[in-house]
């Protein structure tokens, strides 16, 4: 065997190194990718869990609140704001999720029929049109709105 023989098993040996290599770097680069979106997700659930637990603490003025049956009170008026804001971003770090792969389509289906049927009560309705485009993101509210027109 010549020189130049060795010479190409050995470039033969690195190019399959090569390969091997970078296989096992794109395994471990989608590995770490699932298990920051996991944790990422479970951050989330977390946030709508507090959420659900806030719905405890302001049931006495909810009610009305999503049905405009009464005039809420200062103190309520931002109560609610700030029940609707956290709620809304709930939703939209859904179908951002969703954008970006970290949530399937029948998760994130079930996450937006949840938000249609919050904003379609009259006083988070109300709420909507009047903060959403302050706090959101456009592709969000895009989506909302076009979802909430297909149901009229």
């Amino acid at each position: 065997m010549s020189i130049q023989d060795l010479g190409s098993i050995g470039e033969l040996i690195a190019a399959i190194a090569t390969v091997a290599t970078l296989l096992y770097l794109a395994t471990q680069i989608r590995q770490n990718t699932k298990s920051v979106q996991s944790s990422n997700f479970s951050t989330w659930i977390d946030a709508v869990q507090g959420i659900n637990h806030i719905h405890l603490e302001i049931a006495d003025f909810l009610e009305d609140a999503l049905n405009a049956t009464r005039e809420l009170t200062s103190e309520e008026k931002w109560r609610f704001h700030i029940h609707q804001a956290q709620l809304g971003y709930s939703f939209e770090s859904a179908f951002l999720f969703h954008l970006n792969g970290t949530v399937d389509d029948e998760y994130f289906k079930s996450r937006m029929r949840s938000a249609k049927k919050s904003i379609s009560y009259p006083g988070c309705r109300a709420w909507w049109d009047e903060w959403a485009r302050h706090l959101y993101d456009r592709r969000f509210i895009d989506y909302i709105e076009a979802e909430l027109a297909n149901e009229s």
